[in-house]
C-alpha cells in the first residue's frame, strides 16, 4: 500500500515506507501518514531512545479528552498487531494503547479501540540512522482502522529527538567528567612532583651549603710571610717560603701547626698563628 508524505515541517529526509497490513479497512478510504526521517546519531543510541519512547506509556499528539495532549497507558511491545511481522532490514518497535476512547487525530475516529505506534529502526550507515512512525487507531467492535492525521507521528519523533539529546547531554557530561578527572590526576602528578622537586633542591641547597661550609673549614689564607716546613717544629727544615694572602688547604690542625697543601701541590708544616681563615 502506498503513503504519502508528512507535513511540511519534515520535508527534508522524508521518505514513503508501505505498511504491511493485509486487507486492512480505513475510514474513509483515508492513508496512513508515515514519517520517515534520517537521524545523525549510530543506530545503537537510536534504538536505544526508541525504547525508551516506546516504554514511555504515553502515546502522544492525541488525547481521548479535549484537553488531552497525549494518551496514558499504553505498553511496550514486539508484537507486530496491528501491522503484521516486520520482516525488513533493523529492528521494530511497537506501543500500544488498548481501550482508547475515540482518539483525537486519527480520522474519523469512533467508538473505542487499540491505538498502536510502529517504529522501525535502520542502519543508513555508521553515523547515520533512519527512523519511520506509522500510528493507527483500529476500532474494537468494527475493526475499522484509522490512521493518524500525522500528529502523533510528529510527537513520538519529538519524542525520540529529545531522548537522543539527553543522551548526548549525558555523554558530554560523563565526558566532562572524564576530563575533569583526568586533569584533577594530572594536577595531583604535578603536585607531587613538585614536592619532590622541592625537597630535591632543599637536599641540595643543603648539601651546597655544607660544601661550602667544609670549604670554607678546609682553606686558609697566609696572614704574613711565613715559612712551609718539613714537620711541625720551628727547628724543621723550611721548604719554602709561603708569601702573605697566598691561600692553602688545611689537611690537619692542631693547636699549634697546621699540614697544609700550597698553590703548587707541595705538602709541609704551617704555624697556626700564621694562617687565618678565608671569608
Amino acid at each position: 500500500m502506498s503513503t504519502s508524505r508528512t507535513s511540511g515541517r519534515f520535508v527534508a529526509a522524508l521518505f514513503a515506507l508501505p505498511l504491511i497490513v493485509a486487507a486492512a479497512a480505513f475510514a474513509g478510504g483515508h492513508k496512513p501518514q508515515t514519517l520517515t526521517l534520517d537521524l545523525a546519531s549510530p543506530y545503537d543510541d537510536v534504538v536505544k531512545a526508541v525504547g525508551e519512547v516506546a516504554a514511555n506509556g504515553t502515546v502522544s499528539g492525541s488525547g481521548e479528552y479535549e484537553k488531552d495532549s497525549s494518551i496514558k497507558g499504553a505498553q511496550a511491545g514486539d508484537s507486530g498487531q496491528p501491522f503484521g511481522a516486520w520482516s525488513g532490514p533493523g529492528q521494530a518497535l511497537y506501543k500500544t494503547r488498548v481501550g482508547a476512547l475515540s482518539p483525537s487525530h486519527f480520522v474519523d475516529s469512533n467508538d473505542s479501540g487499540a491505538v498502536t505506534v510502529r517504529y522501525i529502526v535502520q542502519s543508513v550507515n555508521a553515523g547515520s540512522t533512519r527512523v519511520t512512525i506509522d500510528a493507527v487507531f483500529v476500532e474494537g467492535a468494527r475493526h475499522r482502522w484509522h490512521p493518524s492525521d500525522g500528529s502523533v507521528e510528529a510527537a513520538e519523533f519529538a519524542q525520540i529527538q529529545q531522548r537522543l539529546r539527553f543522551q548526548e547531554e549525558q555523554k558530554r557530561a560523563a565526558k566532562m567528567r572524564e576530563e575533569a578527572e583526568e586533569l584533577d590526576r594530572m594536577q595531583q602528578l604535578a603536585n607531587d612532583e613538585k614536592r619532590e622537586l622541592d625537597g630535591l633542591l632543599a637536599d641540595v641547597a643543603g648539601l651546597e651549603q655544607r660544601a661550602q661550609g667544609l670549604r670554607r673549614e678546609r682553606l686558609a689564607r697566609v696572614k704574613s710571610v711565613s715559612q712551609l716546613k718539613a714537620a711541625p717544629f720551628s727547628t724543621a727544615d723550611p721548604l719554602r717560603t709561603l708569601p702573605q694572602g697566598e691561600v692553602v688547604h688545611v689537611l690537619i690542625s692542631t693547636a699549634h701547626w697546621c699540614q697544609v697543601r700550597d698553590n703548587q701541590g707541595r705538602e709541609g708544616w704551617v704555624s697556626h698563628p700564621a694562617l687565618e681563615a678565608v671569608p
